[in-house]
């Protein structure tokens, strides 16, 4: 009893078609890992820049929010390392530059010994240039101060430099003494 063996098409992939269709999945794969990168990468350099602004326009708003709420004001001129502002609320405060430990400043806030920082910019900010200027003054003496902030972030490859902010912070009705 012999049997006849029939002629069956087998459905199956041959080593060359799997092959084939690793290849195709694998440079699929490889572009979809390069647009991930590149997407991370732009994050965290968006992310960065964003911390740098907010973190120069906190900064900013606290030197213009002491200076508009002053009862005297003295001193609010200098670049860098010369930059001082004595603002005098309900006690004496200086907004002044701070060295840091491993070389530059930062902007920050001293009491009135200047032997305390009571705050000051985070270790991630460069300071390139800080400074206080006088403006103009209305006809009753009262003068406006111009602050520049110029920063950086610390970690090169982010290649955030020169973010350049300035305010004009009018001193109301505040003179300087």
């Amino acid at each position: 009893m012999k049997r006849k063996m029939k002629n069956k098409n087998f459905a199956a992939y041959s080593l060359l078609e799997m092959l084939a269709a690793l290849s195709i999945v694998t440079i699929i794969m490889v572009m979809l890992s390069n647009i991930l990168i590149v997407t991370i990468e732009i994050s965290r350099k968006s992310f960065a820049r964003s911390s740098v602004r907010e973190e120069q326009n906190n900064v900013l708003s606290k030197i213009e929010k002491d200076i508009r709420n002053a009862r005297f004001i003295t001193e609010c001129q200098g670049v860098d390392a010369l930059a001082s502002c004595q603002v005098s609320l309900d006690k004496t405060y200086y907004w002044t530059t701070c060295n840091r430990s491993g070389g530059g400043f930062y902007v920050c806030k001293k009491n009135s010994n200047k032997d305390k920082i009571l705050e000051g910019m985070s270790e991630n900010i460069i300071v390139n240039s800080f400074s206080f200027q006088e403006g103009l003054s209305d006809s009753e003496g009262r003068k406006s101060i111009l602050i520049t902030l110029n920063v950086s972030h610390k970690d090169p490859d982010l290649e955030i430099e020169n973010q350049v902010r300035q305010i004009l912070v009018s001193t109301r009705n505040y003179e300087y003494k």
